[in-house]
C-alpha cells in the first residue's frame, strides 16, 4: 500500500490576494495616461458640440430624425463623462473597503457603453 504524501498547499490558497494575481486578474495593472483621459474628454466635448448643432438644426427644420440624433449625441456625451469619472476612480489604490482596488470599475463602465 502506497503511503500518502502530505498535501502541499500553494501559497495563493493561504493568501487570497496572491490567488487573485495567480488567476490572472491583476486589478491595477492598467494605469490611464494623460493621453487617454484627454481623448475621452475631447470625445465627450465633440459629442456635446454635435448634440448642440443637431438640436438647433433639428428644431429649425422641425425634423424629428435630426432631434433624435441630437438626443443620441447627448447620451454619448453623458456616457463619455461617466467613463471619464470611472477611469479616474479606477486608478485609486486599494484600501480597507476594497482590498483589490477599484480597477474593476472599468468593466462596469463598459456595460453601459
Amino acid at each position: 500500500m502506497a503511503a500518502f504524501q502530505e498535501a502541499v498547499v500553494p501559497d495563493f490558497v493561504q493568501n487570497p490576494k496572491k490567488a487573485w494575481i495567480f488567476l490572472g486578474n491583476k486589478v491595477n495593472e492598467f494605469k490611464a495616461s494623460d493621453h487617454e483621459t484627454k481623448f475621452i474628454a475631447l470625445a465627450a466635448t465633440m459629442n456635446l458640440v454635435a448634440a448642440s448643432l443637431q438640436l438647433v438644426v433639428g428644431l429649425r427644420m422641425k425634423s424629428v430624425s435630426v432631434v433624435s440624433a441630437a438626443i443620441d449625441s447627448l447620451l454619448d456625451f453623458l456616457l463619455g463623462i461617466f467613463n471619464l469619472f470611472l477611469l479616474k476612480e479606477s486608478q485609486k489604490e486599494e484600501d480597507e473597503d476594497y482590498n483589490y482596488g477599484y480597477g474593476k470599475l472599468q468593466g462596469f463602465g463598459a456595460l453601459f457603453q
